[in-house]
């Protein structure tokens, strides 16, 4: 199977870590080439909750980073049938606080940071919003849900 073509060039790529609800999860960040500091989304990959990593949907983060002028963090999380219920949204949560935290080392601004997520991950950006409402933060600035995954009866067809 061939490699997906590269997204469109963004200001800068790099990739890192940050503490997740049970150890260490791979981020990769998408900056703007112009001067920041910028907001920045959380965002997470499709993928049925069982496929996919922070790299799957490089280039939509990239062109979102082009067009919105926000940061772009794709964050891995774990995926089941290895890491049960909750695992993957713990660590939506534990991403998106640490990130909040790191905001200017990130190169973002300080405040509330937006969530993000396609299909299975925008279920994941969505409980994150809940959590962090249920939990006291971090404070959370919009989220953006694509084809989200939120029909909590899991009828087949539906994931």
């Amino acid at each position: 199977m061939p490699a997906r073509p590269a997204g469109r060039p963004v200001g800068e790529v790099g990739t890192g870590t940050l503490m997740g609800a049970d150890g260490p999860l791979p981020y990769r960040l998408y900056r703007p080439a112009t001067p920041g500091p910028h907001p920045i989304v959380v965002y997470f990959h499709g993928g049925r909750l069982v496929l996919g990593d922070e790299l799957s949907d490089d280039p939509f983060c990239r062109d979102m980073c082009r067009r919105t002028g926000m940061i772009f963090a794709s964050v891995g999380y774990r995926h089941a049938p290895e890491h049960r219920f909750p695992a993957a949204a713990e660590d939506g949560y534990a991403a998106t606080r640490w990130i909040a935290e790191h905001a200017a080392e990130l190169g973002g601004r300080p405040g509330p940071v937006l969530v993000a997520g396609w299909s299975a991950g925008a279920n994941i950006a969505a409980v994150t919003c809940q959590l962090a409402r249920d939990r006291g933060g971090p404070e959370i600035g919009g989220q953006l849900l694509v084809c989200p995954v939120t029909d909590c009866r899991l009828r087949p067809g539906v994931l």
